[in-house]
């Protein structure tokens, strides 16, 4: 597998212009779907990709999934584009607005999905706010750039891996994966973690750090790149083995 190109020089940029483009807004944008059984009391909120918008969730059929299924499952897409990352004020205004306003409503069994750069915003919101979700599904997510994937792999991988300095407040990503190790551990009190990639994924070696410390039947690993097709085919996969209701 190859190792993708440092990423934080692009990602700053982008994340300057569409902090411009995309200014953040107090609460945040989101879109409902009522897709479960009248007053369902389970909840699945998504976060997209880089380069996507809520409503393509609906366009590439995840919304459709979940009304096939059965599954008595709401749905919150949330606005949650570049301005948010730049400006440091995605996780609470995910709690302020999503979470603690959902849990109100009388919504008791909450997982939260990102695809891409919407994964790492997961795991981000679960490393602050792990006790008020029940799960995470993570498709590609995006994971670290190439100095802190090389360091972990060069390790003999997570599990193995500790940073060589303690952590600082500003390093979020050495910060997050140490976090992660957590779920090494079967005993661990974290939300439910599923994950799935393509084989041809540009982040396809980092995702495979994390995978390789989770149980085999949390997993998904197809052919594909990064892209809807890949992910669609694993969002058919996950809803098949209805992890939402465990």
């Amino acid at each position: 597998m190859k190792l993708y190109p440092n990423l934080s020089l692009i990602l700053f940029f982008l994340f300057l212009n569409c902090s411009i483009i995309y200014p953040t807004k107090n609460p945040i944008d989101t879109v409902h779907f009522i897709t479960g059984k009248d007053q369902s009391r389970n909840l699945l909120v998504m976060l997209p990709g880089r380069r996507d918008k809520p409503e393509d969730f609906k366009t590439n059929g995840f919304i459709e999934l979940i009304i096939d299924s059965g599954l008595a499952f709401d749905v919150i897409v949330v606005d949650a584009h570049f301005g948010y990352y730049y400006q440091k004020n995605l996780i609470p205004r995910l709690y302020k607005d999503v979470i603690v306003p959902a849990r109100q409503k009388g919504y008791k069994n909450i997982w939260m999905l990102g695809i891409s750069i919407g994964g790492i915003g997961t795991l981000l919101y679960a490393q602050q706010h792990p006790e008020s979700l029940n799960g995470l599904v993570l498709f590609s997510p995006f994971l670290g750039d190439k100095e802190i994937i090389s360091e972990i792999n060069n390790s003999g991988g997570l599990l193995k891996w500790t940073p060589k300095e303690p952590v600082s407040t500003d390093d979020y990503q050495r910060s997050l994966w140490h976090w992660l190790k957590q779920y090494s551990n079967p005993e661990h009190n974290l939300p439910k973690l599923i994950m799935g990639y393509g084989q041809d994924d540009e982040f396809a070696f980092a995702n495979k750090l994390l995978s390789d410390i989770l149980p085999g039947d949390q997993i998904y690993i197809l052919q594909g790149d990064h892209n809807w097709d890949t992910w669609n085919r694993l969002f058919k996969r996950f809803i098949k083995d209805k992890f939402l209701l465990l």
